[in-house]
């Protein structure tokens, strides 16, 4: 992040204008809307605040001033921007800098609408096919013992769940030891 935007970082609140700008990687005192991306990621702010779902942008995160909503005048918590850009998995260098393209990669894929046991699949993933797994190394899948024994203790799930679940997530061919010929 340009040093100049640190400064930007003590605002609890800000403009959906500054947002945009901010998120852009531009200084919003001397921004004006002929960025590249400006229009799209505005709009989609915007929008997002007059169609609120009541989580994300709500009467706790919008601050319209004592008028209608305006991009320059309406604010935003910054908390709920930044909330905002995680839940569109979008990076930008002010509102998650901590995050990469690669870090974002990396996240585990969770659609809106899960089942329980869906939602322990991906657990599953998370904890078992994520950074210390190598599809190439046979010996970093874990055991389906050790699967199943942390499913049962973890989620009390029955044996039959724990076998789909464990099908489910358990690397499709894996190469199996040559023996002597």
């Amino acid at each position: 992040m340009e040093d100049y935007l640190r400064y930007w970082k003590l605002r609890e609140w800000l403009s959906i204008d500054e947002a945009t700008s901010l998120a852009l990687g531009h200084d919003p005192s001397l921004t004006v809307s002929n960025l590249d991306g400006w229009d799209g990621l505005n709009r989609a702010l915007y929008e997002a605040v007059s169609k609120s779902d009541g989580f994300t942008f709500d009467c706790n995160t919008v601050d319209f001033q004592g008028s209608n909503l305006n991009s320059s005048n309406t604010l935003l918590k910054v908390t709920a921007i930044e909330e905002w850009f995680r839940l569109k998995k979008m990076i930008n260098v002010y509102f998650n800098p901590d995050k990469t393209a690669e870090h974002i990669k990396k996240e585990a894929f969770r659609p809106e609408y899960q089942t329980k046991l869906m939602s322990i699949m991906y657990e599953t993933i998370n904890r078992y096919y994520s950074e210390n797994y190598d599809p190439n190394d046979r010996d970093t899948a874990p055991l389906q013992a050790n699967v199943f024994e942390w499913l049962k203790e973890t989620y009390a799930v029955t044996h039959p769940e724990a076998q789909a679940i464990d099908k489910m997530t358990r690397p499709q061919n894996p190469k199996s030891p040559q023996g002597k010929k």
